[in-house]
């Protein structure tokens, strides 16, 4: 069984350590306007990501494959700019993106984050005819 609480807090961390780092290099001319999008994308995607876990979402897996690539496309700039203030939001997406990964590939194992049977109970609501028309 995954740590549930360990995975989010894993992915608010990534998701703040990206925030904190646009922030302070948003006039950073050393620093490639790709790079902050890509934090920022990164923040968002994390954030994301910590929502559905906790949400136990069937849809967590397609979102932990678009965190994992935007963190790697992250780590890839952060490598390539070599920013030496950028260490702890490496080691944040590197972090993030085993949470991700673990949250795939524990998604093959059915049931491993929904619950075994749905608790909501649809029940047959008529509509106007109104509304079939708008």
């Amino acid at each position: 069984m995954i740590n549930q609480a360990a995975i989010h807090d894993s992915l608010l961390q990534c998701a703040v350590q990206c925030r904190e780092f646009v922030l302070s290099n948003r006039h950073n001319a050393d620093l490639c306007s790709e790079t902050i999008v890509l934090g920022i994308d990164c923040a968002e995607l994390c954030r994301q990501m910590s929502v559905l876990i906790s949400h136990k979402t069937e849809k967590s897996a397609s979102v932990a494959k678009l965190c994992i690539r935007a963190c790697e496309s992250l780590l890839r700039q952060l490598t390539f700019s070599a920013e030496p203030s950028a260490q702890p939001l490496i080691d944040s997406c590197v972090q993030a993106r085993r949470c991700c990964q673990t949250v795939v590939d524990q998604h093959m194992v059915p049931d491993q984050f929904a619950p075994a049977k749905s608790s909501v109970v649809c029940y047959g609501i008529t509509l106007p005819v109104s509304v079939y028309r708008a």
